[in-house]
């Protein structure tokens, strides 16, 4: 079968969610795909269930295994499977989502309609409530669509400056709609190839770096305004994880960070467009700096900032690094000190025409009761 797209999925311990996914492949009204699936040495029955597919999928299915369990999520899994794909196209599906039906057939028509390197699909989470059953499904990644763009494919940047200037400066992320998940990205092959992007294999977070190195090299980038893919978010098993102490927690997500921050530096030294314009980087690291040490960290909330600058230094070898730190925390803290001074002051603004009003009423109600007597 000359093969088109090339699903690669990840595979870890997912036998609760993988046929699901499969079975939402098997629906695709687009057939010319192949599907590589790389196990991270799985201990539950999903190897079983994925083997259970082979015959389904008519000799389109790879499964295939690393010897090793990476400890990474899923980076090193889809290395693999990148290196197994003859598609001319490649998309990333996590083994616990799906897709729509549709979602292949029309990724596919419009990346070889606009000659693209890069189609963004958005995207919907769904939620297992904790009762079991109902779920909920929300959209998501849809912000570009509201922001004035066409409710059809388009063409919304030509060169990496345009896209990164929409996905990086001034905290672009939050605001576009466009994520640093790979399973919103459907991406040519020789072009990953031809500029040699591939998943930094770290602990957390590789997908952010993967997509900074696909912005900065995609010089045709185009945006589906539809909701494609299905990402699961499993709310029973985010309220099971074990609560880690303060200490752990500052430790893990600061030996992330420190391993993140060198994996960008070698990226910034490897890219001429980050070397030319520093405020990408910039932006990219104070991003993940909040998401490690603030959003994603709930210890940071409440513990001394000199007492992770202490971690931090003691981790970084490189001086120039440090002092950004630093100075991020100590925005940080400002801006709150900050925060809170307009909050007095409001306060105080209110309080003070509280008791204006206060006496007024009780002048108005003395000069009711005097004109009644």
């Amino acid at each position: 079968m000359d093969a088109k797209i090339s699903v690669i999925v990840p595979l870890y311990n997912a036998e609760k969610y993988i046929a699901e996914c499969l079975d939402s492949l098997l629906a695709q009204t687009f057939t010319a795909f192949e599907v590589i699936i790389v196990d991270d040495c799985s201990t539950d029955s999903s190897a079983a269930i994925v083997e259970s597919y082979r015959e389904k999928f008519g000799g389109r299915l790879t499964f295939t295994r690393l010897k090793k369990n990476s400890g990474n999520a899923g980076y090193s899994a889809r290395n693999r499977g990148f290196n197994c794909s003859r598609g001319e196209y490649v998309f990333f599906v996590d083994a616990d989502d799906t897709l729509t039906k549709t979602a292949l057939e029309q990724l596919y028509t419009v990346a070889k309609k606009f000659d693209a390197d890069v189609v963004y699909t958005g995207a919907r989470y769904f939620y297992t409530t904790t009762a079991g059953a109902t779920l909920k499904i929300d959209e998501y990644g849809t912000a570009l669509k509201k922001n004035a763009l066409e409710d059809r494919p388009i063409l919304i940047a030509d060169s990496p400056k345009k896209v990164l200037d929409i996905y990086l400066v001034n905290f672009g992320m939050f605001h576009t709609g466009m994520y640093n998940t790979p399973w919103t990205k459907f991406v040519k092959r020789d072009f990953l190839a031809t500029e040699g992007i591939t998943f930094y294999e770290i602990l957390s977070s590789g997908d952010l770096l993967w997509t900074i190195e696909l912005f900065a090299c995609a010089k045709r980038f185009v945006r589906i305004p539809d909701a494609l893919y299905f990402y699961r978010n499993d709310a029973v098993d985010s309220m099971t994880r074990v609560q880690k102490s303060d200490a752990a927690q500052i430790a893990k997500w600061s030996k992330i960070f420190v391993q993140w921050s060198q994996c960008l530096l070698k990226l910034n030294d490897k890219l001429d467009i980050l070397k030319q314009h520093p405020e990408y980087a910039y932006s990219a690291l104070a991003f993940h700096f909040y998401m490690c040490l603030k959003r994603n960290n709930e210890a940071r909330m409440h513990v001394n900032p000199q007492t992770i600058y202490n971690v931090l230094r003691g981790e970084f070898d490189e001086d120039l690094t440090v002092p950004f730190l630093f100075s991020m925390i100590d925005l940080q803290q400002k801006n709150s000190a900050a925060t809170l001074r307009r909050f007095n002051q409001f306060a105080a603004a209110a309080n003070k025409r509280i008791a204006q009003l206060e006496a007024e009423v009780k002048r108005l109600q003395s000069s009711v009761r005097g004109e009644q007597v």
